[in-house]
């Protein structure tokens, strides 16, 4: 008898549970249908359109906006969906369709003056831009814009201006001298990927200025993209779910340099060369690669270091060699290869790290607040952006 009244009371106990949450799903469907959108989404879609916008207090806005949207949507217990954007008519007539998907779209404050009626615009950032989103997100425009007013008065954001105001570039730093306590407002990344691959962090940051001066917007004119300018088929390999992530992007570069790595090593004599080699091989591409050391293999040419492929091998390569008598083996998959890109970007990369070793600590103090010389602009800036905090419709 005992037995069947515990078992009885669970069952009560699971129903009422059951009804619980029953209950707690009607009254979140019914929250999300207040907004107009139907039930509440566990999605934030978001767009960031800089239009060429550059803003005098913040250097790499696309990145600042694009880590202030993952830091409300992780607030608000829910995954953001960001893209960018280059037309900012399309983005406004999208939040203006009644059956757009667009949650936020971050645009330059110039580009929302006349919109004051038709949406719900806060008040300018630190940058200039403004967060815009549909005229019936009521509910979700007054979470965005008390959001703001409080994490704008924290440390957080604080660090967050000081991570993103500096101009980084490396070369500009050396001629000023002294040491910096950030390289980038990647520093964290950096030296996580890195060690996952036994680089030096520094050259995994010499490798985005290099690529995309640290910039998440940058798309070169053969279509690679982010921070460290992947190529989408390349990115695929690592399961890239968003290129325009700063952590997505440098943890499937630093997944492609440690394969290369790997393929380079039964190469390359030394460390040195194996480092030029993979750089060589992440600019040109395994296909590149795997010529060379076929060519200079059959052609018994020495192509144990750098220096003797990009001395010995590459120039016999050329058309021009061809055309002399000296014709690359008609074998090779990728053809005539000029190369001349490949070395210069070895060497601006030398060049590059031995100035980012200049004027970097070996350990980056990224998450704590920036030294003198690296907010030599955003402590100013700071004070305007609390009198800011107050958005508007």
């Amino acid at each position: 008898m005992a037995g069947e009244k515990s078992n009885g009371r669970t069952r009560r106990v699971l129903i009422i549970l059951a009804a619980i949450a029953l209950a707690a799903g009607i009254i979140e469907a019914i929250i999300g249908y207040e907004r107009g959108k139907g039930p509440h989404r566990h999605e934030l879609e978001c767009t960031i359109c800089l239009e060429g916008w550059k803003s005098p207090k913040i250097n790499y806005c696309a990145g600042f906006e694009y880590e202030l949207l993952k830091r409300y949507a992780k607030d608000s217990r829910r995954n953001a969906d960001i893209s960018l954007a280059k037309d900012p008519r399309s983005v406004i007539d999208s939040l203006q369709c009644d059956d757009s998907t667009l949650v936020i779209a971050v645009l330059p404050a110039s580009d929302t003056l006349v919109l004051a009626d038709s949406l719900l615009t806060t008040e300018a950032l630190i940058d200039g831009m403004v967060w815009v989103m549909p005229k019936d997100s009521e509910r979700e425009f007054k979470h965005v814009t008390d959001w703001l007013g409080k994490f704008q008065t924290s440390e957080e954001y604080e660090n967050m201006v000081s991570r993103f105001s500096p101009s980084y570039n490396p070369f500009a730093r050396i001629n000023r001298g002294g040491k910096y306590a950030n390289v980038s407002p990647y520093d964290s990344l950096f030296i996580k990927y890195a060690k996952e691959i036994g680089w030096d962090w520094r050259m995994l940051a010499a490798l985005s200025w290099k690529e995309s001066k640290f910039r998440i917007e940058a798309v070169s004119r053969r279509g690679a993209v982010g921070l460290m300018q992947m190529m989408p088929r390349t990115a695929d390999k690592y399961d890239i779910n968003n290129m325009l992530d700063p952590e997505e992007n440098i943890k499937a570069a630093a997944n492609h340099l440690g394969r290369l790595k790997s393929i380079v090593k039964r190469y390359a004599h030394g460390q040195d060369n194996l480092m030029k080699m993979t750089l060589a091989t992440y600019n040109a591409g395994e296909g590149r690669l795997a010529d060379c050391l076929k060519f200079a293999e059959e052609n018994g040419l020495p192509h144990s270091t750098w220096d003797e492929l990009a001395v010995e091998v590459i120039p016999k390569m050329r058309r021009d060699s061809a055309e002399a008598g000296a014709a690359p083996d008609s074998s090779l998959s990728l053809g005539f290869f000029k190369g001349t890109e490949t070395i210069r970007y070895v060497e601006d990369m030398e060049a590059l790290y031995r100035t980012i070793c200049a004027i970097a600590p070996a350990q980056s103090s990224q998450g704590q607040p920036a030294k003198r010389k690296d907010t030599a602009g955003a402590k100013g800036a700071l004070s305007p952006a609390r009198k800011q905090g107050q958005p508007r419709k």
